[in-house]
């Protein structure tokens, strides 16, 4: 039974046999009979099963929270560190196709690929007749 429904019935009946009740001044204050004292033990024994596991609960969403947040930051940190190899790779590979074609790109380079291939330049320039 609830303690709502004791309060109710004390009032119709005034007194319960295992209740006491003291005069105090033209009105009466009943103690708490052990019907109530049960429901309230009760009641408080509800109560603090209900905070111990919200905090529980709340406890190990917390924790569940920090967990998947650690490892969602390793898995960025992981990311990173590979794309700066990946970066530091293709500027390596940049650098040497850079040389490769500043070598390819001289002008000795191009006059002796065309003497390879046996052209001959139709115009000479003015320094070179003096150089032959």
């Amino acid at each position: 039974m609830s303690a709502v429904f004791i309060n109710v019935r004390q009032q119709k009946r005034r007194l319960k046999p295992n209740a006491t009740s003291i005069a105090v001044e033209g009105s009466q204050v009943q103690l708490r009979t052990r019907a109530q004292s049960r429901a309230s033990r009760a009641a408080h024994r509800a109560l603090v099963k209900n905070i111990g596991l919200f905090f529980c609960v709340a406890f190990v969403a917390y924790g569940f929270s920090i967990l998947t947040g650690n490892t969602l930051a390793e898995h960025a940190r992981r990311s990173q560190v590979k794309a700066a190899i990946q970066t530091k790779g293709a500027r390596a590979d940049m650098a040497q196709l850079r040389h490769r074609l500043d070598r390819l790109t001289t002008r000795e380079a191009i006059e002796g690929w065309a003497l390879q291939q046996g052209f001959e330049a139709p115009y000479k320039l003015p320094g070179e007749e003096a150089a032959l």
